[in-house]
């Protein structure tokens, strides 16, 4: 006895073939596979998205704990940090498809696309001098992978944000750190070139050029930061 059903899979298969109807099911199943792919790693940014808020939280937290330590023990109230107007305070990157982003409030943006020439999200670099932060950046670290699983050293945050978003090439991220006994950054700039060799990608005088190209592996210009200490 032959069902309904398996009347209606022999019509089929007898009009467009048992082959195409596989490739068929195969693509429906790499399909899924890609779409769960995406949508564990968005999961993931914004798991370490969180992770970074949660500590700059913390650092804040316990900047605070110590001035009002420090208050304590001083007849003149809750004491100031000392934080000079130039120096760099906090660090933060923006991707979007589009160049119009913005950087959080009290962030300025440096207007050089991270990702120039290599067909991905439009990335810049934000940073603040806003002693709301509390301690200046004394370090910056820039990592590539191929994974996007990245463990800060210790007194380092880690940004999120992949420096090669959209682009491929490798995972690239920044972090920076605030530890104690280390000059200020008090200045932080990105420059490009077409050439690793060429001029333009050298740092001006007082500079110092970080030698990690942001574009490794996906082309593009040759993009790399350059910061300099407080003197």
């Amino acid at each position: 006895m032959t069902t309904r059903s398996g009347r209606n899979y022999k019509v089929v298969s007898e009009t467009i073939g048992e082959e195409w109807i596989a490739d068929l099911i195969k693509v429906l199943i790499e399909d899924r596979k890609s779409r769960d792919a995406q949508f564990e790693g968005e999961r993931k940014r914004q798991l370490q998205a969180a992770e970074l808020e949660k500590a700059q939280m913390r650092e804040q937290m316990e900047m605070l704990r110590k001035l009002v330590e420090d208050s304590r023990r001083s007849p003149k109230g809750i004491a100031q940090p000392s934080i000079n107007a130039d120096q760099i305070t906090s660090l933060d990157v923006i991707s979007s498809p589009s160049a119009g982003q913005e950087c959080p409030p009290r962030y300025i943006r440096v207007n050089q696309d991270l990702n120039q020439g290599s067909g991905g999200n439009y990335i810049y670099l934000c940073y603040s001098t806003d002693p709301f932060f509390v301690q200046p950046v004394t370090d910056i670290l820039v990592v590539a992978s191929t994974s996007s699983a990245i463990d800060p050293p210790a007194e380092y945050t880690l940004i999120s944000e992949d420096l090669n978003k959209g682009a491929g090439g490798k995972y690239i991220y920044l972090m920076y750190t605030k530890r104690n006994g280390r000059s200020a950054l008090e200045g932080i700039d990105a420059i490009a070139g077409d050439r690793a060799d060429t001029a333009d990608v050298y740092a001006p005088p007082g500079w110092i050029k970080y030698t990690q190209d942001l574009n490794e592996g996906s082309g593009g210009k040759y993009i790399y930061f350059i910061y300099k200490y407080e003197n």
